[in-house]
Formats: structure tokens, sequence, C-alpha cells
């Protein structure tokens, strides 16, 4: 099950901006987002959700990636 929710905020374990989770990708997934997951997986074998996440740049420019989700926490 997903630690987190989408409109979560969260940051790096290491530090950073505060993000928003935007969305997520799971075991569950299917049709085109199995793929995406299944490629993500890869990268990451030991990690079983993926949260693509969006903050604003220290330049107020909207930025998004995704992490796997030992790397991140919810923000304090």
């Amino acid at each position: 099950m997903a630690k987190f929710n989408i409109g979560d905020v969260v940051r790096l374990k290491s530090g950073g901006p505060k993000m928003t989770i935007d969305s997520f990708y799971g075991p569950e997934m299917t049709g085109p987002l199995k793929m995406a997951y299944s490629h993500l997986k890869m990268s990451n074998p030991n990690s079983e959700y993926f949260y693509v996440c969006r903050w604003f740049s220290e330049a107020n420019k909207l930025e998004n990636s995704t992490f796997a989700e030992e790397i991140i926490e919810l923000s304090k």
C-alpha cells in the first residue's frame, strides 16, 4: 500500500525544497501505467512505490520528477 497520498507535502530525506505528491506508480497499476511502473521498477528493484512530485524552483519555475518511496518523507 502506498505510504503517501496525492497532495501530501514531502521532501527528500537529504533535504531540498518542499514538494507536493502529484501522482504515484505502484504494483496495482494496469495498462500503460503498468509499463511505466515496470520501467521504474527495473531501475529501482527494491522499491515498490514511486511518486511524481512537483515543486517551485528558486526561479519560481514549476519542476517535477519521480522519486522512489524510500528517499522521501513527509515535510515537517
